[in-house]
């Protein structure tokens, strides 16, 4: 699967994706700091789903028809029993 995480998603689950053999491109290795339209059309020029926890992407992709190949919005839920969630794929 062709995969673009936005600068918030945590980089444990870029690697978690590659291990799992996904064709992942992360905000943060080569556009740091890009703003949201210009990590939309990224998305749209590569052909790669955008995963972000930033609601404002639906508006953007959807409302403003601005759509991309796919768009998957993370609720990451912290377990409480550790100070941050360890991304799993499967």
């Amino acid at each position: 699967m062709r995969l673009l995480l936005d600068e918030p998603c945590d980089p444990r689950l870029t690697a978690a994706l590659r291990a799992a053999g996904h064709d992942v491109h992360h905000v943060l290795e080569a556009n740091r700091g890009a703003h949201d339209e210009a990590v939309l059309t990224l998305s749209r020029a590569q052909g790669h789903i955008l995963i972000t926890n930033d609601k404002d992407f639906g508006e953007l992709a959807v409302g403003n028809g601005k759509p991309v190949p796919g768009l998957i919005l993370l609720r990451v839920v912290r377990d409480r029993r550790r100070s941050s969630p360890t991304p799993t794929v499967k």
